[in-house]
C-alpha cells in the first residue's frame, strides 16, 4: 500500500510538474499580440497516434468479450442463494438447505446463482474481491451468477445509500471448500436467524 502511494505520488508531482512548466514557459508575454507560429503536422505521427490507441481498444475489446462470454456459460446445477436486503443487513437463504443465515458461505470452484432482492428500500449487493455488484429493489429480483476461485473471507457492502445506518449494513462471504460449505449449512440447518 505504501509502494502504491508513493508511485501515485511521483507520477502526481510528474505531470503538475510539466503542466506548471507548460504554463510558465508558454504564457503569453506582455505586449505581444501576435498570432503563435504555423505549426504543420506530420503525416506518420498523426497516423500512429492515431493507430495505436485504435489496436489498444480492439485488444481489450476481443478480451472482454471472451470474458464476458466466458462468464455467461451457466451450469446445469449451480448453487442458488436469495439474498434479500432489509435495513440495515443482508439476508442469505439456501432454498436447498433450508437454512437462512447473515453469514454468506460459498463453495469453492462452483457456480453460484444468486437471487437478489430487497424488502424494504433499494440496496445494492457489492462484494469488492469479487468485482460485482447488483441492486436490490423491492419487488423484483435480480439474478447474478459468480464463480468463485478463491479461498478466504472477503467484505460485502451495501453500494447504495439506504437510510442512516448505511454504513453499517456490511457483511461477510467465506469461500470455504465444498466439504466445509456442506458442513456449516448441515451445522444451521433449523437454527434461524439471530434475535
Amino acid at each position: 500500500a505504501g509502494l502504491r502511494a508513493a508511485g501515485k505520488t511521483v507520477m502526481f508531482v510528474a505531470v503538475e510538474g510539466a503542466l506548471v512548466y507548460a504554463v510558465v514557459r508558454f504564457r503569453r508575454r506582455a505586449g505581444d499580440d501576435t498570432d503563435g507560429p504555423a505549426v504543420h503536422g506530420s503525416t506518420t505521427l498523426e497516423a500512429v497516434w492515431t493507430a495505436i490507441p485504435a489496436l489498444i481498444v480492439i485488444v481489450i475489446a476481443f478480451v472482454s468479450f471472451r470474458v464476458l462470454a466466458a462468464s455467461a456459460v451457466r451450469e446445469a446445477e449451480p448453487v442458488v442463494v436469495e439474498v434479500v436486503g432489509r435495513q440495515f443487513t443482508w439476508e442469505f437463504r439456501y432454498p436447498e438447505a433450508d437454512v437462512t443465515s447473515t453469514e454468506l458461505h460459498l463453495p469453492v470452484d462452483r457456480q453460484v446463482r444468486f437471487e437478489i432482492t430487497s424488502v424494504d428500500v433499494i440496496h445494492s449487493l457489492w462484494v469488492p474481491e469479487f468485482r460485482i455488484k447488483q441492486d436490490a429493489t423491492p419487488g423484483r429480483v435480480a439474478e447474478m451468477v459468480i464463480t468463485p476461485t478463491r479461498l478466504g473471507r472477503f467484505p460485502i457492502r451495501c453500494a447504495e445509500l439506504c437510510g442512516a445506518a448505511h454504513a453499517a449494513m456490511t457483511a461477510e462471504v467465506v469461500v470455504e471448500s465444498a466439504e466445509e460449505c456442506a458442513a456449516w449449512l448441515e451445522g444451521q440447518q433449523g437454527a434461524g436467524l439471530p434475535v
